[in-house]
């Protein structure tokens, strides 16, 4: 039911020899510098390029493991405290250029990797998934995993380019306030649980009145190898399937297998609504009075409008564009690097490392920019979260995957998740079942 993936001759070469394993290893042998590339400072106001510079940070997003801020140019006459970057020579960065970018931050939670490991898992083993392999190179991945994979064009244009920073402790408990502020629940969490690193990532967000982004999780692209052969929800709707039996209410969802597929039946409903929501969040959309009703219809028909324009961009470059494509290479890198499933005992370090790997890819996100208001502006896509994930998650991968199992999930069909890709299938092929 899964539409047919054109790089399915391609294995994982379990049993590569010796050869080609120490060739592999040379090749990624060239050291990787963890040193970061910035420092994050305190103003000192008696410099004039350091006022001119400065930033303050501004709250932008968080998820389970790191929180973001934007790095906002600083106009105002004192009151906030602001900080500047420098470069490894000790230049101040331009706040224009800043003004480009955001600020992640650790939360410091157990069983997430430190700067270094992530840097390092970044440029070694996961940067490598996504560039062209050439004829002579035996694999396309670092020497933590030794996977041999073809690919015929360089994707990493989609990937975030990560770049480290310094930070001081005066810069760290400002971003701990201003994170205290806007998530209150984290005020557990104090400067001394933190590491004085941060990372540099694009800006992603969206732009009031042209730009749109809408973050999407695609997750399990393949069904899971450890699901019943009677399956009738994909991996990840079984799981939003358990989830939602203690809720009342029911999200949105779209389901992995038919975003991969590129079925426009699902994407363009899906990629609405998600607009919808969007829009309504920007600025300008409220109103100080009651508005009469055609003020209200008059407001209504530009959302439309506005919301329409997205969706007529966003459809085409996810059934069958540039989206769709860096889709389809995550499918291909999952089922490459776990084609055994998390329940199944890794015989060695690489295979560990490889499922490791493919946990990370199934719980990314990509990021999509969309400048609907000018249609011949280019949409920006960028993965982010791709963090390799820590050995002290495979327990937690297994307890999830055996709940789905003995709970019946994956062969629930009162679910009520009909639109998933394999319960379509199922509806399709033999509907007396049904």
């Amino acid at each position: 039911m899964d539409s047919e993936d054109p790089q399915t001759s391609r294995s994982v070469d379990e049993n590569s020899d010796s050869k080609s394993e120490a060739a592999q290893e040379s090749h990624a042998a060239s050291p990787v510098s963890h040193k970061p590339s910035f420092r994050c400072r305190q103003t000192s106001y008696q410099n004039t390029d350091e006022r001119a510079n400065s930033v303050r940070f501004e709250f932008l997003a968080e998820g389970a493991a790191n929180a973001v801020f934007r790095l906002v140019p600083y106009s105002s006459q004192g009151g906030e405290e602001t900080f500047v970057f420098e470069d490894r020579r000790g230049k101040i960065v331009e706040k224009a250029k800043l003004a480009e970018k955001v600020i992640r931050m650790s939360k410091g939670k157990p069983k997430t990797l430190k700067y270094k490991e992530i840097m390092e898992g970044f440029e070694t083993v996961v940067k490598p998934l996504f560039r062209k392999t050439e004829p002579s190179q035996k694999g396309a991945s670092g020497p933590s995993t030794a996977i041999k994979l073809s690919i015929n064009e360089s994707l990493e244009k989609f990937i975030m380019n990560h770049e480290g920073v310094a930070i001081t402790p005066e810069a760290i408990k400002a971003l701990l306030a201003e994170m205290h502020t806007h998530c209150p629940e984290n005020r557990h969490i104090e400067s001394h649980h933190l590491e004085q690193r941060g990372i540099l990532l694009p800006d992603m967000s969206s732009v009031p009145g042209s730009v749109i982004t809408i973050e999407i999780k695609p997750k399990w692209l393949l069904q899971s190898p450890n699901a019943p052969r009677d399956a009738y929800l994909c991996r990840t709707c079984a799981l939003q399937a358990s989830r939602q039996s203690k809720k009342t209410a029911k999200g949105t969802w779209i389901c992995p297998l038919a975003l991969v597929a590129g079925e426009k039946a699902a994407i363009e409903p899906y990629i609405r609504y998600r607009s919808l929501c969007k829009m309504m969040e920007k600025p300008g959309h409220h109103v100080l009075h009651q508005p009469s009703r055609e003020e209200l219809e008059a407001f209504n028909q530009h959302l439309e409008d506005e919301v329409e324009a997205i969706v007529q961009r966003a459809v085409p470059y996810l059934t069958t564009g540039p989206g769709h494509k860096i889709l389809q290479h995550i499918r291909y890198l999952q089922g490459q690097l776990d084609p055994t499933g998390v329940l199944c005992c890794p015989s060695s370090s690489k295979q560990e490392d490889r499922l490791r790997l493919a946990m990370t890819l199934r719980d990314c996100s990509l990021f999509i920019r969309i400048p609907w208001a000018d249609p011949n502006a280019p949409i920006e896509a960028k993965l982010g979260d791709l963090d390799f994930k820590s050995r002290g998650k495979k327990h937690d991968w297994s307890m999830k995957e055996e709940g789905l199992l003995h709970g019946g999930w994956y062969v629930d069909l009162e679910s009520g998740m009909d639109e998933c890709w394999i319960a379509q299938g199922w509806k399709n092929h033999a509907p007396h079942y049904f």
